[in-house]
């Protein structure tokens, strides 16, 4: 059984990972996608520093393209200088690398923290602050970020592993012969899952439809990107269609426009299903999460487009649980970020133009804001 802390926010999340970080013993094993020598980038790169002067072993992944700026920088040198083994995941091919087809596509879109075996994170946050200094215009990047300790811990170590072994050579075997961590008494069960383009074909679909199926009266959506393949979109409609009151929420505005641009072409056939569409207005809303009948959930790096699904490397943690809590100080649960949300009804006149659309088939979508729709995030 595992425990599970859901971080108040970006900046209290990469505060209790670096706490982590400083009390690890034996490993620190990182991995994202994107890793910004900003603020909060940081703040984790100087605790990997101090780790690795202590004697903790540190082995750090950062996509090569998604992370490139900190891979060129005195940053990622300094982590290596400390003692820290470094990977830059994916290198993007130059010269002849591109004649011989290599691919420039598949990307590690992972976020891994695990430390000492026994904790790990898991969510959509990148090692960056909220503001996003990139694509600021988007600012603040919402997120959600998940402390797990227990057994999963064990299952996010291997996936980190899998990806480490096969890019640097380096046999983590031993690290393995330990005992698995110890379980939580009052925890809740959970699983930790890796896909990628080297999966069984439609892997990360099969898990949310899987998920759709399972559904018997809500389900919450919250994704950036949505590209459905058909099975997935077909798993979607039919959900509504049989009564699951079924809310995805998008952000209302997109750091791609090609991809905002598909999401909202997908309105009228949701509409028309019955799903409740909401827009998030408190920023971009980055957080990837399926929670299904308020108990069940998968929050992860997955999105609901094709390069999750078919391209990327990612990785989830599906678990059960009613009362998973935020560790905020003040100690209520984070329901912040979906208060910015709008039914599509009132997000302004472009979404209006599709609801219209999807009104003028049968099966009228309901557009009220439904309440608990931050059980997203709340559980």
């Amino acid at each position: 059984m595992t425990a599970a802390n859901l971080a108040g926010g970006a900046d209290e999340a990469i505060e209790m990972i670096v706490a982590d970080i400083d009390a690890a013993a034996s490993t620190v094993h990182l991995s994202f996608y994107i890793w910004l020598a900003d603020h909060n980038g940081l703040k984790v790169v100087d605790a990997v520093c101090r780790a690795a002067a202590r004697g903790t072993a540190c082995r750090i992944v950062a996509d090569a393209i998604g992370s490139c700026g900190l891979i060129r920088s005195k940053h990622w040198r300094a982590m290596r200088e400390a003692g820290a083994q470094l990977c830059a995941s994916l290198p993007a091919p130059l010269g002849l690398g591109l004649v011989a087809g290599h691919r420039t596509d598949l990307r590690n879109h992972r976020k891994i923290v695990v430390i000492d075996g026994d904790t790990t994170w898991c969510g959509s946050q990148n090692c960056a602050d909220a503001a996003f200094l990139p694509k600021r215009t988007f600012a603040p990047w919402v997120d959600i970020l998940i402390r797990y300790q227990g057994p999963v811990a064990r299952q996010a170590d291997l996936i980190f592993a899998s990806g480490w072994m096969a890019e640097t050579g380096e046999d983590m075997g031993p690290i393995f012969a330990n005992d698995l961590p110890t379980p939580e008494s009052d925890g809740f069960a959970a699983i930790a899952v890796g896909t990628g383009p080297l999966s069984p074909r439609a892997t990360m679909t099969d898990i949310f439809v899987a998920l759709l199926a399972a559904a018997r009266q809500r389900v919450v959506i919250t994704t950036p990107y949505f590209a459905p393949d058909p099975p997935l979109l077909n798993a979607i409609v039919a959900s509504a269609r049989r009564g699951v009151h079924l809310t995805i929420v998008f952000p209302r505005r997109n750091d791609s426009r090609i991809l905002g641009a598909i999401s909202k072409a997908y309105y009228p056939v949701l509409a028309r299903a019955g799903v409740h569409i909401h827009e998030f207005r408190g920023g971009l809303l980055h957080a990837k999460t399926l929670v299904v009948d308020s108990h069940l959930a998968l929050v992860g790096s997955a999105n609901m487009d094709r390069r999750s699904l078919d391209l990327n490397f990612e990785n989830n943690i599906l678990f059960a649980s009613s009362d998973l809590r935020s560790n905020r100080k003040d100690g209520t649960a984070t329901s912040s970020t979906l208060e910015g949300r709008l039914p599509i009804s009132a997000a302004g006149k472009q979404t209006d133009r599709f609801l219209r659309t999807a009104r003028s088939a049968p099966n009228d979508a309901t557009c009220a804001l439904p309440g608990g729709a931050a059980q997203a995030l709340t559980l």
